[in-house]
């Protein structure tokens, strides 16, 4: 279709629109097992790089006298990342004691 201006000059053409093949794939209709991999899985590397990023935050806020909203540590995750340290920690320091008890008592 073409539009034209009152003194007959070409405005601009309209063409029909072709539309694209979705798939260069196999067309042929054959069914094709296929398995869904589960997010965690897929996603396990981005989760490392935030708490990394977190971590940061919450060295830097610590640095500098920041005082975070509790809104925004605990969207942003640092109040979990945080308690997961301290646990974390604890248990270290207990497994070492235990072992320390172990050891003591081996020798008694």
């Amino acid at each position: 279709m073409i539009f034209k201006n009152e003194e007959e000059k070409v405005v601009f053409e309209l063409n029909d629109y072709v539309f694209e093949e979705l798939s260069e794939g196999d067309l042929t209709g054959d069914v094709k097992s296929y398995s869904y991999s589960s997010f965690s899985e897929k996603f396990s590397g981005e989760k490392e790089g935030k708490q990394k990023i977190i971590k940061a935050e919450r060295e830097e806020a610590k640095k500098t006298g920041i005082q975070l909203s509790p809104v925004i540590l605990q969207y942003r995750g640092l109040d979990e990342q945080k308690k997961k340290e301290e646990n974390k920690n604890i248990d270290v320091l207990v497994s070492m004691k235990l072992e320390e008890v172990r050891e003591q008592a081996y020798k008694e």
